[in-house]
């Protein structure tokens, strides 16, 4: 039986760990030690309840529990730490980008049809294979991308 409706419950988070959000909607949680040890620390039977899934685990958490957290100057400052990390990633050139991305392009030519459209794009951690994955699973996923496209050894 199909459902009537569905709803998508978002957390009520306090103004202080908003970027609590931002953390557990990027894959970069899962190898930054420090975004992963700040969820667990919000509530560590949660946490391993939740199988270690950031966004299930801030919609099922206690609000009186988030209220001690964002009070807490240890905490928040954790959370800055992982939020400078997350961003500092973001920002950083990747290989592929310092060594890649200028190979294929082709200056002064227009895009003629979608083939070489293709060439010219940077190749992206596909989101269909993250969704199949556990979270645990998805680490070794992106390790073997990175490998594949980097033409590195994976480790």
């Amino acid at each position: 039986m199909k459902p009537i409706r569905t709803f998508n419950v978002s957390p009520a988070l306090p103004s202080q760990l908003e970027p609590l959000r931002k953390l557990a909607y990027n894959l970069h949680w899962d190898w930054n030690f420090e975004a992963t040890d700040l969820f667990r620390r919000l509530d560590r039977d949660l946490w391993e309840s939740s199988r270690y899934n950031p966004v299930l685990m801030l919609g099922t958490i206690s609000q009186s529990r988030l209220q001690e957290a964002a009070e807490d100057e240890g905490f928040l400052a954790q959370m800055d730490r992982a939020v400078r990390q997350l961003d500092s990633y973001l920002q950083e050139r990747t290989w592929y980008r310092k060594n890649r991305s200028t190979v294929f392009r082709r200056p002064n030519r227009p895009v003629r049809s979608s083939r070489s459209h293709r060439r010219n794009a940077t190749p992206t951690f596909p989101p269909n294979l993250a969704s199949r994955l556990p979270c645990r699973s998805i680490r070794a996923a992106w390790a073997f991308w990175q490998a594949i496209t980097s033409n590195l050894p994976a480790t």
